[in-house]
């Protein structure tokens, strides 16, 4: 399958992975800060169309599902993870597609998805809905944008999971500075609050997340030619930094990459590494999968190194 090659700029898109919604690096540093990244929208329409939403996001040409569809689509995969006990289960789930495709048929919640898959699959022709067995046709961008979209939903139910337990620490520790309490003990003794949790049950970190080279795979069937990549990513940042085509990222290399990477954007960033390298090399493959021959494209990703 080839890599998409369409341009809708003057050069090369940067583009963050894995991650798919905007972070701010708490250090302030990192090749996050740079300028000019753009996080991937695996097809999801902004809920709110504001300019920093469009400069900061990167929607790629091909993706089988657009807009309303796409969510359509976001909201059958939400469905499904009802039907598991966790997210680990989940994922090992969907990264099976014959078993999902095989639940998809047998389980009415999800017939919808299969008629649009359908749809998607006859190329956006007249509409007919699939047989309840009926097996389809296996459409990769399909199953890539699927990939992406779970794992969209997955790090937006992270940082929703974060933000909330944040935001209980926060009220309490300001309650009992309202009312002059030190600990969490003497809250629990204050009427009205006894049996109140110090914090909520469940963090980000108990949702088990696609891996990032599931992400990057997925991300690179629809990536244009020559896109640059950025990662803060510790576990990418691990193998990449002990790949034989690791070095530092100097000012020439970096103005040629980006042109908005000038001098005063490294030093804020601090130390960069780059890796140029096929697809297949950075995911640790010994050669090119059967069937995924996009891995044979040829990357470069700017990451920040470990001071």
């Amino acid at each position: 399958m080839p890599v998409n090659n369409d341009r809708t700029c003057s050069e090369p898109p940067v583009v963050a992975v894995p991650c798919m919604h905007p972070v701010v690096p708490e250090t302030g540093t990192g090749a996050l800060s740079l300028p000019q990244v753009r996080f991937f929208n695996p097809g999801l329409a902004p809920l709110y169309g504001s300019e920093d939403d469009e400069r900061c996001s990167f929607t790629p040409a091909g993706l089988p599902f657009t807009g309303a569809a796409a969510r359509a689509c976001l909201h059958e995969l939400a469905s499904l993870a009802e039907t598991f006990g966790n997210s680990r289960d989940l994922v090992v789930f969907a990264l099976d597609n014959e078993k999902a495709q095989d639940h998809a048929h047998k389980h009415a919640g999800q017939q919808e998805l299969a008629d649009l898959e359908a749809f998607v699959a006859a190329g956006g022709g007249s509409f007919a809905p699939a047989a309840p067995h009926e097996t389809l046709m296996k459409n990769p961008l399909v199953e890539a944008q699927k990939t992406l979209l779970l794992a969209y939903s997955l790090e937006e139910s992270v940082s929703e999971l974060e933000t909330l337990q944040s935001r209980y620490e926060s009220s309490l520790a300001s309650m009992g500075d309202l009312l002059g309490a030190e600990r969490d003990a003497d809250l629990q003794e204050l009427a009205g609050l006894a049996g109140a949790p110090s914090a909520l049950e469940g963090r980000g970190t108990d949702i088990m997340r696609l891996s990032w080279r599931v992400v990057l795979d997925n991300m690179a069937v629809f990536l244009p030619e020559g896109t640059v990549l950025v990662t803060d990513d510790d576990g990418m940042k691990d193998v990449l930094a002990a790949m034989e085509e690791t070095a530092a990222l100097d000012a020439q290399e970096a103005a040629a990459l980006c042109s908005a990477w000038d001098d005063s954007a490294l030093a804020a960033a601090g130390r960069l590494m780059k890796v140029q390298a096929p697809l297949w090399r950075i995911l640790g493959h010994g050669r090119v999968p059967e069937g995924r021959d996009w891995q044979q494209t040829v990357f470069t990703v700017v990451f920040g190194a470990e001071s």
